[in-house]
């Protein structure tokens, strides 16, 4: 998981970067992998930033996470006002992301 971020704020971030370690008479050496852009339909905008939002909401085992610990996820849609009739569909799809994030963690450790 991570952060959107555009092309314009990598190179932005690169260069406090650069001028950071020059200060130390340093020069960062590191090349930067690209990730594929991500695309989202309007539709599903605001449960991706909830879902973003509840990142931090994560249960681990001694097999690593096993999923969203929900009464943060309760916190998170509390702080953020969601209304009691937008909740159920904004749950599910949450939890259809939690599902799909899980599985791709799985599918990696093989």
């Amino acid at each position: 998981m991570g952060m959107i971020v555009d092309e314009d704020q990598e190179e932005l971030d690169d260069h406090e970067v650069s001028e950071a370690a020059a200060a130390f008479g340093l020069a960062p050496v590191y090349k930067r992998e690209r990730a594929e852009p991500l695309y989202l339909w309007p539709e599903c905008v605001d449960a991706w930033n909830f879902f973003q939002a509840v990142s931090t909401q994560w249960v681990a085992g001694q097999s690593g996470a096993i999923g969203l610990a929900y009464k943060g996820v309760e916190v998170v849609r509390d702080a953020w006002g969601v209304r009691r009739k937008a909740w159920p569909k904004l749950f599910s799809e949450v939890q259809a992301m939690e599902r799909a994030t899980l599985s791709g963690w799985s599918e990696r450790k093989k």
